[in-house]
Order: structure tokens, then sequence, then C-alpha cells
């Protein structure tokens, strides 16, 4: 709001393409803003392995969840992966609320490698999200 036309930024916010874009840049800002906080020492032997489960784990579940929508519930499958990757990433903050819940102690590469893919999932189910919507729209 602060950037906005009464405001020091000077953006008019009439124009949606204009909105929708500065919208997407400042969600990507959020969801890489966990990262700085981030200990690269420790997070830096899993780094392949964080990266590679969080997207393959995104493109897993969200392709799971759309053909159990199409089967099941006769969705048209672009929808249902649409939906699929709309709730295909892990909350991270939810991941370690349950873990401390159970009071469980996560050890070696395990918390580093949760810690990362948890985090690093959210930008892939974006993407995989937007790609789905231009899918969508291209087919109108």
């Amino acid at each position: 709001m602060r950037a906005g036309f009464e405001r020091p930024g000077g953006i008019k916010f009439d124009d949606p393409q204009l909105a929708q874009s500065l919208g997407v840049l400042a969600l990507v800002l959020i969801l890489f803003a966990g990262g700085v906080d981030t200990d690269w020492r420790s997070v830096r032997p899993v780094l392949w392995a964080a990266l590679s489960l969080s997207t393959l784990g995104v493109l897993a579940t969200a392709t799971t969840l759309a053909a159990s929508l199409h089967l099941l519930l006769t969705f048209p499958f672009v929808e249902a992966l649409l939906l699929g990757a709309i709730v295909s990433s892990t909350d991270a903050a939810a991941v370690f609320a349950v873990l401390r819940s159970r009071n469980v102690s996560l050890r070696g590469r395990l918390k580093p490698l949760l810690e990362l893919e948890s985090g690093s999932n959210d930008p892939m189910a974006v993407f995989l999200t937007l790609a789905m919507i231009g899918v969508l729209r291209e087919g109108t």
C-alpha cells in the first residue's frame, strides 16, 4: 500500500497486469525471505537432495492429486492439475510446529534437509500454479 498512487511509490494500481506482476514479485520475495535466516553451512551438504525432493515432491503431489480428482470426481485433467499445484507444497511452519508439538528431535542431515525442502517447495508450487493458469487461459 505504501507504493500506491498517493504514496512515495506513485504506482497506479488501475493496471491489472502491473498489480499482478508486483503481487507475484512480492510473493516470491516473501517465500524466499525465510532463506535469509538459514544457516547455509548446515544445508550446503543437503542442497541438491533438498531441491530435488522439493521439486519432485511438488510434481508428484500435484499429479497424484490431479489423477485422483480426474478419475474419482471426473474433473477435467488440466483443472485437476491446477488444484493439485495449488495444494502441492508443504507449509514449513506447519511441519516444524507438528515436529515441536510431538517433541521430535531430528538428527544429522535430516533437520537441514527438511528445513530446506519445506522452505523451497513453495516457489515450485507457485511456478507450477502459474503455468497451469497459463495453460487454462490459452484454452479459452
